[in-house]
C-alpha cells in the first residue's frame, strides 16, 4: 500500500473547485452543519472553520511526506483526499520483514531471495542485511567467520525491540 485514499459523498461546497484545493488554505464561507461542526468540534473529534486542510498540508510537510492530494468531479459528487505513504516507510517495512523473518536464524539467500524476493547480489545484501548489522539488530550465527558458507543471520534483542517499537500501535 503506497497511499491513502478517504473518500466523501457529497464534494465540497461552491465556491470550492479543483483550482482552490490545489492551493494550501482555503476560504470557507458555507458550511453544511454547523451546528454538528461546532459539536464535533467541542468533543475534539472535528477541526472547524475549514482547518482541516491547511492542517492536513502542515503535517504532512512536517513529517517529510509528499504533498497531499485534494479533488473532486465537475459535478461535486465525490471529494478525494490522497495521503501519500512516507518513503522511509517503506526502507522500515523491509526492516521488520527482515528481522521478524530472523527470529530463527536464516540464510542470506532465504532473507533476499525467499523472502524480499530480491536478487541474492552483493548489492541488495550490501543495501538489506549489513546496516542491519551494522546497527546490531541482525548478528552472525558464526560470527569468527562472517563470510562462512553456512552461515546464517539472526535478530538480536535490540532488534526485536526495534520491531516491537515499530509495530505497537
Amino acid at each position: 500500500m503506497d497511499k491513502i485514499e478517504v473518500v466523501r459523498r457529497p464534494g465540497a461546497l461552491s465556491p470550492i473547485d479543483n483550482e482552490m484545493l490545489k492551493k494550501k488554505r482555503i476560504p470557507v464561507t458555507v458550511y453544511r452543519n454547523r451546528r454538528l461542526g461546532d459539536f464535533l468540534h467541542e468533543l475534539k473529534l472535528a477541526e472547524r472553520k475549514g482547518t482541516g486542510i491547511p492542517s492536513i498540508h502542515r503535517a504532512m510537510e512536517k513529517n517529510g511526506s509528499p504533498k497531499p492530494k485534494f479533488e473532486m468531479d465537475n459535478d461535486k459528487t465525490y471529494f478525494l483526499a490522497t495521503l501519500k505513504v512516507h518513503p522511509e516507510s517503506y526502507k522500515i517495512n523491509k526492516e521488520i520483514r527482515i528481522l521478524k523473518y530472523c527470529e530463527k536464524p536464516k540464510t542470506r539467500k532465504q532473507i533476499l531471495v525467499d523472502k524480499l524476493e530480491l536478487t541474492n547480489q552483493t548489492f541488495t545484501y550490501d543495501k538489506y542485511i549489513a546496516p542491519l548489522i551494522k546497527i546490531k539488530y541482525l548478528d552472525y550465527t558464526i560470527p569468527e567467520y562472517p563470510t562462512n558458507i553456512n552461515q546464517k543471520y539472526k535478530t538480536t534483542k535490540k532488534g526485536l525491540i526495534y520491531i516491537k517499537i515499530n509495530t505497537t500501535n
